[in-house]
């Protein structure tokens, strides 16, 4: 799977930042000078910007460690808006899968004559830019690949930022290095010194063991489903789970998210014994506002689940239906995972090409696109 992480950061406010995130930290903004895609950013500084510890089920670190997913080779990109020429950008450790405790990696810093430092653990220096690669008050779009494992070719890492007229640069590549460890589970937002801060837009980490390609310079979009989702029976049957009348709101895809708001089914029926979860409800997304003619490099949908008192953990499915020009239709299924309470579900559709056509898919292709989740399996009866 390619994409693991996105945020457009334009479809929750502050309060929902520790319900996405591991760790609270930085704010929603809507001050326009401070956004690059949709209406809505990022603002950190030091000592108060969020973290993901676990990139499969960020919220939910405290319960879901043995989940926890590492990489070795990996891509990390974000328009970042300096305000001051000063302080971490991100780090990049290993953490809940650590053997022997948590290891800085590697971390992006930068310095008052605009120029970016990469750094490693110990504060070791791997690589240093030219001065005056990034000017206070501009958006400039980051992106770090890197591959420190060597297990089939040499490490290296490579620091690329993209001005606003999509001017490319590699402006630090260094390879043939060794860290402290071979993997990172843990994302970390830096910013400058208080009180000056940073913004971020257009946030992804992706996994870059299938070979796939490193996104350029993207915007990331955070489209909103139609309120009232559309229930879809177990098809054995015709009953299986129907959604409560009314509560079809997905927590996070509201603006503000609303917890109170969700996609609920009436818990209870049972077929030979067994308790049928088998109901899935459907969301229909509107990207009519969105800019035609751009491409489409991964889809991720969030969402909250929670059990009730008393309920048995179910199994998830979830699915991203894309429609193609002709009226193909391909999707990707996800699941079915066993969660804990309350974790975010994070899931992604890691086909960037047309299976129909061979062709990216473009945001006019989509205008059939949906989302399918809900309980999947028959488990054992209460």
């Amino acid at each position: 799977m390619a994409g693991v992480f996105c945020d457009s950061f334009a479809h929750y406010n502050s309060a929902g930042i520790p319900l996405k995130y591991s760790t609270a930290g930085g704010s929603i903004q809507t001050n326009m000078a401070h956004v690059r895609t949709g209406t809505q950013s990022l603002q950190i500084q030091a000592g108060s910007a969020p973290s993901i510890i676990n990139f499969a089920l960020p919220a939910d670190t405290s319960q879901t460690y043995i989940q926890a997913p590492k990489y070795y080779t990996f891509a990390v990109g974000l328009a970042y808006q300096a305000g001051a020429l000063n302080g971490r950008i991100f780090s990049l450790l290993r953490n809940l899968t650590a053997p022997s405790g948590t290891e800085t990696l590697l971390y992006l810093v930068l310095n008052a004559d605009g120029s970016l430092s990469l750094f490693t653990d110990g504060g070791t220096l791997l690589g240093q830019s030219a001065a005056g690669v990034i000017t206070a008050g501009v958006f400039y779009y980051i992106t770090l690949t890197a591959d420190i494992g060597g297990f089939s070719e040499a490490t290296f890492a490579t620091v690329n930022v993209t001005t606003a007229a999509l001017v490319s640069t590699d402006v630090i590549s260094v390879s043939g290095f060794v860290l402290a460890d071979t993997f990172v589970d843990e994302f970390d937002f830096g910013g400058p010194a208080a009180s000056a801060h940073a913004w971020v837009n257009d946030f992804y980490f992706q996994d870059l063991r299938d070979g796939s390609a490193v996104p350029f310079a993207p915007s990331v979009y955070a489209v909103i489903p139609n309120e009232d989702g559309t229930p879809v029976p177990n098809p054995g049957d015709g009953a299986g789970w129907q959604p409560v009348s009314s509560t079809h709101i997905p927590l996070i895809d509201s603006v503000p998210q609303s917890e109170a708001q969700g996609i609920q089914w009436n818990v209870g029926y049972t077929s030979g014994g067994n308790l049928v979860t088998g109901c899935f409800e459907t969301y229909f997304y509107d990207v009519s506002g969105l800019p035609d003619g751009r491409t489409v490099g991964f889809i991720q949908g969030v969402f909250l689940w929670e059990y009730g008192i008393g309920e048995l953990p179910v199994n998830v499915l979830s699915s991203d239906v894309m429609q193609d020009d002709s009226g193909n239709v391909a999707g990707q299924v996800f699941g079915p995972f066993t969660l804990p309470n309350q974790p975010f579900m994070f899931v992604v559709l890691p086909e960037p090409l047309d299976p129909f056509t061979g062709n990216p898919w473009l945001i006019s292709d989509w205008k059939a696109g949906i989302r399918q989740y809900g309980p999947s399996t028959i488990s054992a009866g209460p």
